[in-house]
């Protein structure tokens, strides 16, 4: 008998906590999405996250713990957001609760997530299965990327040869092959660094659409000096985060006078060329794009000219908003931990073995 799963999951840009509801069995090809809110984060917070991964020295403990019990409560509050809309949801048999990553460093074998998962299921009285990653770096992973879990059973189906490409703030690659996922990584940034200089030159959150970027002009000498960085040559599994891509990163690749229009429109350039480079060995026949930055409609004009012939498809149109994917993977993972079963794909991650993901959280008695 199918059961429903909620999953929370915020990215590396902080934008939002997307919630979902899904029905699903450890036996169903495929989940069904039952319903999918977007919460934003109170500013306050917001800035406090983004701020907080890039201290290098002294790390403040009492805003640490502070922020792991404020960031529960307002993915409680974007799970009660769930509830008011889809009933269903109330009916839950648990929580997937990614968390807010601060810092990933797979090379070093560590990961760090917050948002207690004691809290959380206290104020939504579910269990809450939390703590994702560790798990596959103590079996030898990246810990990352853990959403392709979900991409081959939604949409597998629809080419001998599928690459599912999630515009995050980091951009990640799953390889899908007759069904099969064969491979997966992070191809670098996404959305991030354009989200960081955006807030930085502009105080916005985001190049809506991608309006500023066509205002620019591309720079070759900043984009091959950005392309030369060594990650865009390692082989996967690999895995990076906003710890690795960051201002700071690019400041030294700057001269000083390039006008912001124009370094927003090649960092969209070097999102769209690792891509196109990373893909290329692979021959996907068609690239179905997911997360926020399949909004960009620049992004995807640029994306769809450096992938041809492979077809560009939304998620949306298989049933799937392209926000719901991730969330909605961790409470696929949710469902497999509770019912004993391995949820890491070792062919993406390079764990030694798959393994059982999360910790459990019991709700209050």
């Amino acid at each position: 008998m199918s059961e429903v799963w909620l999953g929370l999951m915020s990215g590396t840009s902080v934008d939002a906590i997307d919630a979902v509801a899904i029905r699903a069995t450890a036996a169903d090809a495929r989940p069904e999405l039952l319903a999918h809110v977007q919460h934003p984060w109170p500013a306050g917070l917001q800035q406090r996250l983004q701020a907080l991964p890039r201290m290098q020295q002294g790390c403040d403990w009492a805003e640490w713990l502070r922020l792991d019990k404020a960031v529960a409560e307002e993915h409680a509050r974007a799970v009660q957001r769930l509830r008011e809309q889809c009933p269903e949801a109330a009916q839950a048999r648990a929580v997937g609760f990614h968390g807010q990553t601060l810092y990933h460093a797979p090379d070093d074998g560590n990961t760090l997530q917050i948002g207690s998962g004691a809290h959380l299921a206290a104020a939504c009285g579910l269990d809450v299965i939390a703590d994702f990653r560790r798990a596959d770096m103590a079996a030898g992973g990246q810990g990352a990327p853990l959403a392709c879990v979900l991409h081959a059973p939604l949409f597998g189906q629809l080419a001998e040869r599928v690459a599912v490409l999630n515009l995050g703030g980091i951009a990640n690659a799953t390889l899908i092959e007759r069904g099969d996922t064969r491979a997966g990584f992070d191809t670098g940034p996404a959305n991030g660094l354009m989200d960081a200089w955006c807030q930085h030159h502009w105080q916005v959150a985001f190049d809506a659409d991608g309006a500023r970027a066509r205002q620019g002009r591309l720079l070759p000498e900043l984009l091959a000096a950005c392309l030369a960085e060594p990650y865009f040559a390692r082989s996967g599994p690999r895995s990076t985060g906003r710890e690795y891509f960051h201002l700071d990163w690019l400041a030294p690749h700057l001269r000083g006078d390039e006008g912001p229009l124009d370094v927003l429109r090649t960092l969209l350039a070097l999102t769209v060329r690792s891509v196109a480079d990373a893909l290329a060995a692979h021959g996907p026949q068609c690239v179905v794009l997911v997360g926020g930055g399949s909004r960009n409609s620049l992004l995807r004009e640029e994306l769809a000219a450096a992938l041809a012939p492979a077809r560009l498809l939304d998620s949306g149109a298989q049933g799937w908003p392209a926000e719901a994917i991730e969330a909605g993977s961790f409470a696929w993972m949710a469902m497999r931990h509770c019912a004993g079963l391995p949820a890491n794909l070792p062919a993406v991650t390079g764990a030694r073995r798959a393994v059982c993901l999360g910790a459990r959280y019991p709700a209050p008695a």
